[in-house]
């Protein structure tokens, strides 16, 4: 069973999340701390959203992850607007599978700049082809010669 129907999703249910971030927070060991949510809007995102400060949101430079990008900033807002976290902000948004081989690279980064600002972070994460098509000749990934 997924973690967001374990946790359920009634309202005030982040306090779950924030009990399993809580010891980590309390050691102060870290400057940081990253929580990996699903890509999807789900119970156990909006948990988590609900219960941090800061976020940073990693974008596939593809048309329906920026336009579930938006629906994220509506959920946002909700948050702040009913109170539930009024102090979560975007700190910014890593581009991922950004491939600069293809036409449509420009048209992301245009999209991004004009929805995000400078908080488009500079770094492109690009495709692992090598990665992807290792299955596919039955071969571990470290046997697949890099183009």
């Amino acid at each position: 069973m997924r973690a967001g129907h374990r946790i359920g999703p009634c309202r005030g249910s982040s306090a779950a999340v924030k009990r399993a971030i809580q010891p980590v927070v309390e050691s102060q060991r870290f400057d940081l701390i990253l929580v990996d949510c699903p890509p999807s809007l789900g119970v156990l995102t909006a948990q988590c959203l609900e219960c941090r400060r800061r976020r940073v949101v990693p974008l596939q430079c593809e048309y329906y992850a920026l336009e579930g990008i938006s629906m994220l900033n509506r959920i946002m807002s909700q948050l702040h607007d009913n109170g539930l976290n009024s102090r979560l902000e975007l700190i910014g948004v890593v581009m991922t599978m950004f491939d600069s081989r293809t036409i449509s690279r420009n048209r992301w980064s245009a999209k991004s700049a004009s929805n995000f600002g400078d908080r488009v972070f500079e770094n492109h994460d690009s495709p692992q082809h090598a990665l992807a098509e290792a299955p596919s000749f039955g071969k571990p990934i470290i046997h697949i010669r890099q183009v």
